[in-house]
């Protein structure tokens, strides 16, 4: 029976940053050493310089080719018969989002050739969590309905790319106008509402 699944290989994985997963699968027939393993990452996944190391095999690892799309790795020419495997892949990082991962291909190559001996899809259900950013707010007055100056210090636990955007959602207590919300330092406006105010 073929079968096939993927897990995290040490600490969780996290958005924009690379974390090893070992692969498992089974094939149903042993085939023998000089076969290549094609793996494929499901999209958002991506990687310039990806590696493979395949449990059991003695001597120099084998080559990890890094196809055209990024996210396609090849590990070439198994110096072992296959059968029941693991294979550990690093260097990758995951998606610049949060959610679960699904749709992970394992293909057995007849050498170094495109042609594909078996071929095993499966979902695998990594699940990336959102950061929880860690932030302080210190006002200048606290007097009921005063204008005030608030300081927001935000250390956000994954990268924000340039097209990111961060907003503040106040309670159904709070007015915001767009003649009042000033920032002072560290953005520019991008939208308000009488509650939700955003920028970059």
């Amino acid at each position: 029976m073929l079968s096939a699944r993927v897990y995290v290989y040490g600490a969780a994985p996290q958005i924009g940053y690379g974390t090893p997963y070992k692969f498992h699968f089974s094939l149903n027939k042993a085939i023998g050493p000089g076969n290549s393993i094609r793996i494929t990452y499901p999209k958002g996944y991506t990687s310039q310089t990806a590696s493979c190391e395949v449990d059991g095999v003695v001597g120099p690892a084998s080559k990890t080719l890094v196809l055209h799309n990024k996210r396609v790795f090849v590990c070439e020419k198994i110096a072992k018969n296959l059968l029941n495997e693991a294979l550990v892949m690093t260097q990758v990082r995951s998606p610049s989002f949060s959610g679960v991962q699904r749709g992970f291909t394992i293909e057995i190559l007849q050498g170094n050739s495109p042609v594909v001996l078996h071929r095993l899809s499966f979902n695998g259900d990594i699940y990336i969590a959102p950061g929880t950013p860690t932030f302080s707010v210190t006002p200048n007055v606290l007097f009921k309905s005063a204008y005030a100056t608030y300081k927001f210090t935000i250390l956000l636990a994954n990268r924000v790319d340039s097209n990111g955007a961060l907003f503040l959602n106040f309670t159904s207590d709070w007015n915001l106008y767009s003649s009042n919300c000033k920032i002072r330092a560290g953005g520019i406006r991008l939208q308000e509402s009488n509650t939700v105010f955003s920028f970059f």
